[in-house]
């Protein structure tokens, strides 16, 4: 990298924000645009990892390097696209399956971004090390392992972290005030009780008797609230079931209605309790093909336009804003807008939220992700229901704080399996379902669990020669498996000593 292209990028960076770039951040800068062919930037909930991104990509091109961004979610990609100026941005499932095909082409001169990279899942993660890897490419992984965990076996992007060059950005730019700052800093590291002690003393923990109705207060407040601010600058995130989330969303359209604001006409919408208006906010659930057109990615919000019988116009949130016509009969994979699940607000951020939490179901991840969405203004809604206190306001914050500080953050089975079999107890932590289990063999099955994926890339983060970015670099996932290796052995001789 040359120092005249890093030189104008941070330039270009502290005119977009109007500020000079923090210690951290051209530290990050550094690191990402640095040696290492593969790097690693940790970006916490609202620290600017996109100013880092946006002024590492302008420097890469002005030293002739082809950016490619990537993210498991079409919808993540887009707006990794949208946030940084990158011009290339696709799925990793889009990436792989190109490469594979050989309608795209990597080299030494080539740089992928994957954004929300402690979401991917192992198969992916590793499947993209590989192609990078075999390339020459440099390989940037921009994520967070305090945030909500991949659906499938996951982990990887931790252990890849901790041996590769790595940068981690801290400072909240995000929240307005700094009580808040420090709350989100206290969820994440699983200190719940001071910072629900501040939610609380500002009266931004709300506690109802059941769940239900904890969720009607919620839409009563987002009903007064987006009148200030408009739907868009504000959201209600659930962090249960669809089916509660169908029901919330019911609820506010059904305000909107009463206050006049959407169309009379109703589009049908198969498998949800609710119809479609004109001037609704929808979320696509699923990938929307036109012939003839780029597809519109799941998780795309969109404005309804029109609406009627089993036909509605949707004009997306997209960089590029177009209007696409549905037939709900054939593609019915749209919910409203208004509630959304905590999986899909990750990465997502609004001037105002409100939270419904504290069952079952909650845990460290889910809240951190869930409180760090406003600029300005989050509140919780629990239930005394849920948290098993009649009566005890006291008593239910306690046990709300209990399950915030319960982590499921997926490890890597080989990571898992190389600490202290019980050193999690204690700390409020629960194995996810991607690491090692109790009682004999334990490890075996979580080995085993992500087998082939490790297998298919041996050596994926290998030695290649030659300058920047395609530098020499060790073997990260290579070593994870000589390490697994090793820990098998050694497992296999303890069993035989009777100690297993």
């Amino acid at each position: 990298m040359r120092r005249q292209s890093l030189q104008q990028a941070r330039a270009g960076a502290e005119a977009q924000i109007g500020a000079r770039l923090s210690a951290e951040q051209e530290r990050a800068l550094d690191v990402v645009t640095g040696e290492g062919g593969v790097s690693v930037l940790v970006g916490q909930a609202g620290t600017g990892k996109g100013v880092v991104i946006s002024a590492a990509r302008e420097a890469w091109e002005a030293d002739g390097h082809r950016v490619i961004g990537t993210a498991v979610a079409g919808a993540t990609a887009k707006r990794l696209g949208a946030d940084t100026g990158m011009c290339e941005t696709m799925t990793t499932d889009a990436l792989l399956g190109r490469v594979q095909s050989g309608r795209l082409g990597l080299d030494e001169r080539s740089v992928v971004v994957m954004d929300e990279a402690g979401m991917a899942d192992t198969r992916r993660l590793a499947g993209l090390t590989r192609a990078t890897s075999e390339s020459g490419s440099k390989l940037v992984l921009v994520g967070d392992q305090d945030q909500l965990s991949p659906i499938g076996a996951g982990g990887l992007f931790d252990s890849v972290r901790s041996r590769v060059p790595s940068a981690e950005l801290t400072e909240v730019h995000r929240a307005r005030d700094q009580w808040e700052r420090d709350a989100w800093a206290q969820v994440r590291a699983g200190d719940a009780a001071p910072a629900l002690a501040a939610y609380r003393a500002r009266d931004r923990l709300h506690i109802s008797g059941t769940r239900e109705e904890a969720g009607g207060r919620m839409v009563d407040d987002w009903d007064r609230a987006r009148r200030d601010i408009g739907e868009r600058g504000c959201v209600m995130i659930g962090d249960a079931s669809n089916a509660e989330l169908d029901r919330l969303n019911a609820l506010a359209q059904d305000r909107r209605l009463q206050a006049g604001e959407l169309g009379a006409a109703r589009a049908e919408l198969p498998g949800r309790p609710y119809g479609l208006h004109a001037d609704d906010e929808v979320l696509l659930t699923g990938a929307f093909y036109e012939p003839g057109r780029e597809r519109v990615e799941n998780g795309t919000r969109a404005h309804v336009t029109q609406a009627r019988g089993r036909k509605v116009i949707l004009r997306t949130e997209e960089p590029q804003p177009r209007e696409v016509r549905v037939d709900t009969r054939r593609f019915s994979e749209l919910r409203l807008a208004y509630a959304q699940h905590v999986y899909k607000a990750q990465g997502a951020t609004v001037d105002r939220a409100l939270v419904l939490t504290g069952g079952w179901q909650t845990d460290r991840e889910s809240a951190y992700v869930a409180v760090t969405r406003a600029r300005q203004r989050t509140d919780l809604y629990v239930s005394r229901e849920d948290l098993g206190e009649d009566g005890m306001d006291d008593g239910a914050i306690q046990r709300l704080s209990e399950r915030i500080v319960v982590s499921r953050a997926q490890q890597a089975s080989i990571t898992q399996a190389e600490a202290p079999r019980h050193a999690s107890i204690g700390r409020g932590e629960e194995p996810a379902h991607a690491s090692v289990t109790e009682g004999q063999g334990h490890w075996q099955g979580a080995l085993r669990q992500i087998e082939r994926s490790e297998e298919r890339v041996e050596e994926s983060i290998e030695q290649v020669p030659g300058g920047s970015p395609g530098v020499r670099r060790e073997s990260v996932v290579g070593r994870i498996l000589r390490e697994r290796k090793e820990l098998e052995a050694q497992r296999a001789i303890e069993r035989g000593r009777g100690r297993d």
